[in-house]
């Protein structure tokens, strides 16, 4: 089995400066001449009927290029084909290599246990197992954030309670992110009201919000710090008797 033909082939600067026979081509045919070998290093050798593509000029300009010093520097096939003899010496070499550094890793692997991933160009990839993430009550997040919400002093009524209930369903339903005890005390901070809270959490759970907006859901006013008929009321009180109730 041939090695893998590597992505570069030597270049001998000093040599091709050096060149009679290259210092001989026009700046052109320099140029034709390193695309050629590039080709043939690919290929093996370089097909005529493909040369004016890979040299971008007409067929007729070609066979004049060729037919002068240049095509000096390759020999013909017997299929018709321009080799470097040189250039497919290297060539040669390369692909020895190559072949010869497959087959010591192939020893080296050979030496541990298991199989050779060189020795089967088909071998499946290993997949590695999915991590699993430890699934989040939303239910018992919420139960702690009310929790955390009464002892900073804030008694949650059971209306609120309802209503944050109601918005945790729909995020559940919707497939959106469990939120944490932690994202509940973010997002309900103590610069609106009683009212503006209930209101914007009922719009959030109609309009299916990702998180909860009290300024769209305020009645007029400036919610921010803004004294509306309900600012005296305490964060959470019960609407309907102006007291804090205990959490149920």
């Amino acid at each position: 089995m041939a090695g893998k033909l590597p992505g570069h082939f030597k270049f001998y600067w000093q040599d091709w400066m050096g060149s009679p026979s290259v210092q001989g081509l026009s700046l052109a045919e320099q140029g034709a001449y390193m695309r050629m070998l590039c080709v043939q290093f690919n290929k093996g050798s370089v097909d005529l009927d493909a040369l004016p593509g890979v040299l971008g000029i007409s067929k007729g300009e070609m066979c004049a290029m060729v037919s002068g010093p240049l095509g000096d520097m390759f020999d013909e096939l017997p299929d018709g084909t321009l080799v470097n003899a040189r250039l497919a010496q290297e060539r040669e070499v390369a692909l020895g290599r190559s072949e010869r550094n497959r087959r010591a890793a192939l020893a080296r692997w050979a030496d541990k246990s298991g199989p050779s991933p060189m020795a089967d160009p088909v071998r499946p990839l290993e997949v590695a197992p999915k991590r699993t993430r430890k699934r989040v009550d939303g239910r018992k997040e919420l139960e702690g954030a009310v929790a955390l919400f009464e002892v900073r002093g804030v008694p949650v009524h059971n209306s609120m309670r309802r209503t944050m209930e109601d918005y945790r369903r729909m995020r559940a339903e919707n497939g959106m992110p469990v939120w944490r005890k932690s994202t509940w005390l973010k997002n309900m901070g103590e610069d609106f009201t009683l009212q503006e809270w209930e209101r914007a959490m009922v719009t959030a759970t109609r309009s299916m919000w990702r998180s909860i907006h009290p300024k769209k859901g305020s009645a007029g006013g400036n919610p921010f710090g803004s004294q509306t008929t309900d600012a005296s009321m305490p964060m959470f009180a019960d609407p309907n008797t102006g007291d804090s109730n205990e959490a149920q």
